[in-house]
């Protein structure tokens, strides 16, 4: 039994966004907003793990990782960034392929015969850490060969896109552009409850009941004014308030044992996942 604080990466998994507890790292707890997300009709979907963006640990609630979404079509053209159908990497055994696009063959029998990689859908998400590991025995994944070749193709079409952009090409945010992500991660956030607005400035200080963050007098050195001490603690010095920027990166479960939660006629199409993200964030 091979279990991990986080899925590893090169694994193929289903994926599905959890908006009420996105919205709830949000301080946007009221009785409206958590009706308003609870009414979305959230999918699974199909997706490629690349790479985490941090190192997982287990006393974390969630760890960043760079997910590719995986398509059962050809990708939609964006000829505004050059982007052709055919910038696609089929999966074994997808036997819908010319000999340039030769399909990437997995460890173990991959489950749906209708599969790609499409190029340029990479996006960032948390992926919920849970304190009993995840079970990888039996997942199917890419071997390193395999992962190399993929990002080999796209080279070469990210190669084609840039030889055929004109010079006063101007890039702007395409349907499937990666979701922002902020690389300040708030650790409390990740680990814990977070005090409230209304919590008194004293209950955060290490020394008491002052309110003043080096009042202690234990060693007879400076000490600070309580409206200076008010000032750092709205500045957030402990990083105990919650960071808007990264709890906007979707918050989503992971299942490695795919086909226990997908059929082939089940897969949605990667444009339903950017769509569900970009609701999340209205």
């Amino acid at each position: 039994m091979v279990r991990a604080v986080a899925p590893l990466p090169f694994h193929y998994a289903v994926l599905r966004l959890d908006p009420e507890a996105m919205v709830k790292d949000l301080g946007l707890d009221d009785a409206a907003t958590l009706n308003e997300v609870r009414q979305m009709s959230v999918k699974k979907y199909l997706v490629y793990l690349d790479w985490p963006d941090e190192l997982p640990m287990a006393q974390v609630r969630w760890c960043r990782y760079r997910v590719s979404p995986i398509g059962t079509t050809l990708r939609p053209p964006d000829a505004a960034h050059g982007i052709t159908s055919d910038m696609v990497v089929p999966i074994a055994p997808n036997k819908s392929h010319s000999d340039e696009r030769r399909p990437v063959h997995p460890k173990s029998p991959f489950p749906y015969s209708n599969c790609y990689h499409w190029i340029q859908t990479s996006t960032s998400v948390r992926v919920r850490v849970h304190e009993e590991g995840v079970e990888h025995d039996g997942a199917i994944r890419l071997s390193p060969a395999e992962h190399s070749a993929i990002k080999d193709r796209f080279s070469e079409d990210f190669t084609h896109i840039s030889s055929s952009r004109p010079r006063d090409f101007s890039p702007s945010a395409g349907p499937l552009q990666p979701a922002e992500a902020s690389s300040a991660i708030n650790r409390r956030l990740r680990t814990s409850t977070l005090p409230s607005e209304s919590d008194d400035v004293s209950q955060r200080s290490p020394c008491g009941s002052s309110g003043d963050l080096f009042d202690c007098n234990q060693t007879g050195k400076s000490t600070m004014t309580a409206a200076t001490s008010v000032s750092a603690a709205a500045m957030d010095v402990f990083g105990w308030d919650p960071d808007p920027a990264t709890a906007l990166i979707p918050l989503v479960d992971v299942w490695l044992d795919i086909e226990q939660h997908l059929k082939e006629h089940e897969i949605p199409s990667p444009l339903d996942l950017h769509e569900e993200i970009v609701q999340i964030k209205k």
